[in-house]
Order: C-alpha cells, then sequence, then structure tokens
C-alpha cells in the first residue's frame, strides 16, 4: 500500500497550532462519483436584452459548459414568466392598462369591427373581464370618449391622459383604463403574449446549446386558481409583485386546464407554435429540442394544496406535454421541487406510483437547500453553513432510502444549492462583505463532497444572477443578491462562479474517490477529499471551512499545480501555481485543487526481475548498486 501523507500546520491562532495529517489510500476507492455539478439560471430583468450586463451574463453562462442548467421562470415578475396572464374570456375583449399608456383593441381576427362598448371606466376600475365594476374614482366622460375613438374600428389604439377625459377625476390616486368590447363577425379572445419571454428563453437556450438543459416554467397564471381580492398585477416588466402567485385551489379540479396550459406553452418552443383554447393557431417557428421538463416550484411555498393536488398537477402536466408535443415519450419529467425537504411524506407518496395516472413516469424528483447564517456581514458566522449542510444531507440520507424503496430508477437533482443571507432583499441591507463570497463557495464545494457519496445525480449552484436595490432599468428592488454567481454590476463571476467552474472542470463524473483520513486535532479547519479523474490524475481538493488562514504543508507536492480560489482570486477566477516547495498557505474560506506529481510506482517483483538481469552484467553493477539505494529509500518513506 502506497500512502501520501500531508502535514498540514495550523500557524493562523496558538489555538490551532497543533498538526494535522491528511493520510490518502490511493487503492481505497470509497466511492466512484456520477454527480453532474451544474447551476440554476432564474430569469429577472438583468437577464433582459435591455440590460447593462445582458451580453457578459450570458458568455458567463455559455463559458460554464454544464449539463442540466436549470432555466426558471420565477413568480416576482410576472410579466417575464407567465405567457397567459389574463385568462381566455370568450366573445368579450379587455384591457386594462395604466395612466400614460397604450390600450388597443383589435377585432382583426375575426376580420370584423367593434360592435360594442361593454364596460369603460379611467379612474379605479375593479374586477376582472366580464366583472368589471367601477371604483371610488371614476370619469363620466370614459364611455362617450371610448365609443367614439372605437366603435366600429377594426383597431383603436388610445393613449390614456386626463385631458383625453377632460381632466383628471381624482388628482393624487393612480387612474387606469379598463375597458371591454364585443367583436362583429364574433370572435373569441385570448391574452397570449411571448414578447418579454422569447428573449429570455431564446438567450438561455442558444448560451446551453450542446448541454442539456431543465426547463421550468414555474409561475403559474393565477387565474388558474380561486382568488380572493387581489390587487393589479404590475405594470412594469421590471416591477417585482411577491404576491403575485395567489390562491390555492384550482378552478378546474381535474387538472385539464394547467395541464393544457402548458402543453401549449411546450408546442410554442419546440413545435413551432400551438392551438389555442378556442382553436386558434399561434405561430412561434421554435424548434428547440427540451429534452427535461420540470412541473412547478417550490409549490409548498407558494400554491401549495396537498401533495396530493400537486400530483394530479404533475401527472396532468405529463399527459398533456406528451400528447402536444412529445407523443414518442422522449422528454423526460422532473417532479416535486420542494423548498421545504424536510417533510418526508411528500416524497413518499409522490414516489409511489399507485398515486399517479397510468403510464406516468417517474423520471425525477428535485428539492433544495440554503443555509442562513445568523448575520450578514460577520466572517466568522459564516463557519455555521458547514455543520447547517451536515444537517441537511442527514435529510438527504432519508429521501434516498424512501426513494430507492419505492422508485429505484428515478433520479435526483438537489438544484438549488447556496446561501441565503439576513435581510436579503431589504434595500437597506448593509454590503456583503468581499469574504461572503469564498465562504459561499466552499461550502458548495463541501457539499459536494458530502452528496456525491450518496449518488445524487446533479447538484445546482443558485443562481445566475441575484442583485441588491439597483438604479438600472428604471430602478429594480432586491432580488435575494447573496445568491448570485455574477457581480450584478459586471456580469463577471465572483468566488461561487469560478468554484462551480473549478469543479465542474476537475471532477467530472467518473471520477473516484479514495480514502481520505484526518487526524491531528478534534476539529480540523481543513476538509479533505483525494480523486483520481480522468487519464488518471491524482488530485486533491482541500476546503478551508473556518475564518483563519492555514499553512499546508504536503510531502513530495513541490512541482505540483495548485488552483485556486480564495479572498485574492476576485473576479479572475481560479489561479494556477506551481509550487515551489511543500508548504501551501490557504486563506479563509478559500477552495483549492492540487494535482499531486506522484512517485512511480513500481511492483517489488518487477524491481527484483531488473535488479538480477544488472547484477551479473559487470558492466551495470554501479546501476545495480544504485537501484538498491532508491529502493530503500523510496520504501521507507512508502
Amino acid at each position: 500500500m502506497i500512502r501520501l501523507s500531508l502535514i498540514i500546520l495550523f500557524v493562523v491562532d496558538t489555538c490551532y497550532s497543533d498538526a494535522v495529517i491528511v493520510t490518502i489510500d490511493w487503492n481505497d476507492i470509497t466511492h466512484t462519483s456520477n454527480t453532474s455539478l451544474t447551476l440554476l439560471v432564474v430569469e429577472n430583468p438583468l437577464l433582459r436584452r435591455e440590460s447593462p450586463i445582458h451580453d457578459t451574463v450570458f458568455q458567463s453562462l455559455n463559458q460554464l459548459q454544464t449539463d442540466y442548467t436549470r432555466f426558471l421562470t420565477w413568480y416576482p415578475y410576472p410579466r417575464l414568466a407567465v405567457a397567459e396572464l389574463e385568462p381566455p374570456s370568450g366573445l368579450s375583449q379587455c384591457k386594462n392598462v395604466p395612466y400614460l399608456s397604450n390600450l388597443t383593441l383589435t377585432c382583426a381576427l375575426s376580420g370584423g369591427r367593434i360592435n360594442k362598448i361593454e364596460f369603460a371606466s379611467f379612474g379605479t376600475p375593479t374586477g376582472t373581464c366580464g366583472n368589471y365594476t367601477i371604483g371610488q374614482c371614476h370619469s363620466n366622460k370614459t364611455m362617450s370618449v371610448i365609443r367614439k375613438l372605437c366603435l366600429f374600428r377594426r383597431i383603436c389604439t388610445v393613449y390614456v391622459t386626463n385631458d383625453l377625459f377632460d381632466g383628471d377625476p381624482c388628482p393624487g390616486m393612480n387612474k387606469r383604463l379598463a375597458v371591454q368590447i364585443t367583436c362583429y363577425p364574433p370572435q373569441n379572445n385570448t391574452y397570449w403574449d411571448f414578447t418579454t419571454l422569447d428573449p429570455l428563453v431564446e438567450d438561455f437556450l442558444n448560451a446551453t446549446q450542446g448541454h442539456s438543459s431543465i426547463i421550468d416554467f414555474s409561475t403559474q397564471p393565477r387565474w388558474l386558481y380561486t382568488l380572493p381580492a387581489i390587487d393589479q398585477y404590475p405594470d412594469s416588466d421590471d416591477q417585482v409583485d411577491w404576491n403575485y402567485p395567489a390562491g390555492i385551489e384550482l378552478i378546474d379540479k381535474t387538472g385539464q386546464q394547467i395541464g393544457d396550459y402548458y402543453g401549449r406553452l411546450a408546442a410554442w418552443y419546440t413545435k413551432g407554435g400551438f392551438i389555442d383554447e378556442y382553436g386558434r393557431k399561434h405561430v412561434s417557428n421554435h424548434y428547440y429540442n427540451i429534452s427535461i421538463w420540470e412541473v412547478l416550484n417550490e409549490v409548498d411555498f407558494e400554491h401549495w394544496n396537498g401533495i396530493e393536488q400537486y400530483t394530479l398537477i404533475y401527472d396532468s402536466v405529463v399527459e398533456s406535454v406528451r400528447k402536444m408535443v412529445d407523443p414518442e415519450q422522449n422528454i423526460k419529467f422532473v417532479g416535486l421541487s420542494l423548498g421545504n425537504p424536510s417533510e418526508f411524506t411528500k416524497f413518499s407518496y409522490f414516489l409511489n406510483s399507485s398515486n399517479h395516472r397510468p403510464n406516468i413516469p417517474l423520471d425525477w424528483i428535485s428539492y433544495h437547500f440554503y443555509a442562513f447564517p445568523t448575520s450578514r456581514t460577520d466572517p466568522r458566522t459564516y463557519e455555521q453553513f458547514f455543520p447547517q449542510t451536515d444537517v441537511f444531507v442527514e435529510k438527504v440520507k432519508n429521501i434516498e432510502t424512501i426513494r430507492r424503496a419505492l422508485s429505484p430508477l428515478t433520479r435526483t437533482t438537489i438544484n438549488e444549492l447556496g446561501v441565503i443571507l439576513p435581510d436579503d432583499n431589504n434595500p437597506n441591507a448593509e454590503a456583503i462583505p468581499l469574504i461572503y463570497w469564498n465562504a459561499a463557495a466552499a461550502a458548495f464545494a463541501y457539499i459536494f463532497c458530502q452528496l456525491a457519496p450518496l449518488g445524487i445525480d446533479v447538484i445546482g449552484s443558485s443562481q445566475l444572477v441575484g442583485y441588491p436595490q439597483l438604479s438600472v432599468l428604471g430602478g429594480l428592488s432586491p432580488q435575494f443578491p447573496s445568491v448570485a454567481l455574477l457581480d450584478w454590476n459586471t456580469g463577471i463571476g465572483n468566488a461561487r462562479y469560478w468554484t462551480l467552474t473549478l469543479l465542474h472542470s476537475h471532477f467530472q463524473a467518473g471520477s473516484k474517490a479514495v480514502r481520505t483520513d484526518v487526524s491531528g486535532v478534534a476539529q480540523p479547519r481543513i476538509y479533505a477529499q483525494a480523486w483520481v479523474c480522468n487519464q488518471q490524475k491524482h488530485k486533491l481538493l482541500l476546503i478551508n471551512t473556518k475564518f483563519g488562514e492555514v499553512n499546508v504543508t504536503i510531502e513530495n507536492s513541490a512541482g505540483s499545480i495548485a488552483w485556486i480560489v480564495d479572498k485574492f482570486s476576485n473576479e479572475s477566477g481560479a489561479r494556477s501555481l506551481r509550487m515551489s516547495s511543500d508548504t501551501l498557505l490557504i486563506t479563509e474560506y478559500a477552495v483549492v485543487v492540487i494535482e499531486l506529481v506522484l512517485p512511480p510506482s513500481i511492483t517489488f517483483k518487477t524491481y527484483l526481475s531488473i535488479l538480477y538481469i544488472l547484477w551479473f552484467d559487470e558492466n551495470s553493477f554501479i546501476v545495480a548498486a544504485a537501484l538498491i539505494l532508491l529502493f530503500m529509500i523510496y520504501y521507507k518513506k512508502s
């Protein structure tokens, strides 16, 4: 047995002066990693083409070259996430727009004209199409103005101002114009609109071309649910609405309506278009290859109404997507996407095929984990990420037991892994210390090492772009800045991005972990895992889990290459260093990959054979003597 010993000396504090020894047994393979490393891309305004960092963001995404990259449309920006914000309204057509914007009505689809103004109010109208009512503010001129401008026209566009209605009906109040019309010949009306969604999806799929991706149009039109009295959703594409996902009970208890919404979305992006609720063709000319489709996201935090309703939705979406775009059943489906994986009964129910309709696949399950430190700005509290991860890993073990018992062929993607700092969405929150990005990066490296032995198929870092309050795009409210992989001002990677890049490039699926023992102190600062990677390269992953520097002395490591992501890396990525000695300084929360140059391995039998030949060759006596000396030195060290 050949062993490599690493002597790690702690010199930061006197309490860490004890030596730490990392012993690697390269012949003892503990597991082979089948884990793929990837990331989450959440739709938000900084991904829009109008964003000042748009191009750099998608270049950074493209450079990663990961498989299973997950694209998620998320509810805080309903206009970026929902393709049908208003429900089909039959023969009545409705528009509701804010002051100083255009309201457009059209009967062009039927080749007809506007023949009736059913409702019109400029002020504070309430309700929805078919149920509009005049609010506490209303201009009595509205109906006559709209009739004059729109009646008997094929298309009518109205720019909403006070002057149009002979003055402001309620100074100081936010005003809107709501209009409801019918056409002749009659025209059934839907409100499908991909204007803002298409560029986001196109740019994502182009940036990840050639690699598998997981698509999740998670934000459901809220009109699919029985709703309480709610406010109008934002008029701006870039305005946050944290209350958009109202309602928990589906209007259509069969799930057909929600299933068909997602089936049409799939057809829009894979089959060039779809047939809407009234039989009208909508053409997209998109023919993307979507191989994995995730059904909703964190419904346990949004529209949760029991695992039974979620399972019904999952089955309905699968059936509709297959019917509309995938009769060959090539698309794989991901279920659950739970934000709170502690309730194991949800997994037990969902993974039991008897709770599903016939022929419904259980290809993948997904769930999430975020660490939560007690302080936003105290770097010492970032050490809490690692014990919190250990607690989560125990939950994963329980979930894996359930999965193996009920559905062993189902794969697992833990596709949101990150840290959320306290007060993260507060516009007045304190700035994030630079060392935080290293700590969060170290936490991701650590959780990779903990999940790979469990056979988890995919783990994804959350998320590509988050941000604090920004002045760009007319002003943006905070969107979890502490989860960002990229700098929101430049679009260039931070330590979390570069650590994902480092791990992805060195530890592909198929890497073999070998026994790596750490001894010498009760609570070592360094987490170590050695690997035999492709082309039989021997690598050592070191993670500093503490807020303090560590001198690491590695026997016979001089000449090895170290790739380091630490507080000095910043936006430059991992820096490479050829070790000139056996000692390496690892700063707080640093992640290091060392490709070790091991002494050549030679069996004792082979060695004796060579020695025998040389010994009896009088011209090689001196060489044989030298070999004996080298043999004694080599095996003494081994």
